[in-house]
C-alpha cells in the first residue's frame, strides 16, 4: 500500500455520524470511506471536466499531476 498522508479533518457531529452509518453499511473503516468518497468525487469531476475520460486514465493523470 502506498504511503499515506496524515492530517487532522475536523468535521460536524452530524456529518461525522452519517459517514459511521455510511462506512458500516459497505464494511469499511471511516476513513476508507473518505478515501472512496473523495476519489469518486475527484474522478467525477475529472471526468466531466475531460469531457468523459474513463475514471482509471482520469486518475492516472490526476496522480501524475500532483
Amino acid at each position: 500500500m502506498p504511503e499515506m498522508v496524515r492530517f487532522a479533518l475536523r468535521l460536524p457531529p452530524e456529518l461525522y455520524e452519517a459517514l459511521q452509518t455510511l462506512a458500516a453499511q459497505e464494511r469499511r473503516s471511516i476513513n476508507g470511506e473518505i478515501i472512496h468518497i473523495l476519489d469518486r468525487y475527484v474522478a467525477g469531476v475529472a471526468n466531466h471536466a475531460a469531457g468523459g475520460m474513463s475514471r482509471e486514465s482520469e486518475r492516472g493523470k490526476l496522480m501524475a499531476a500532483a
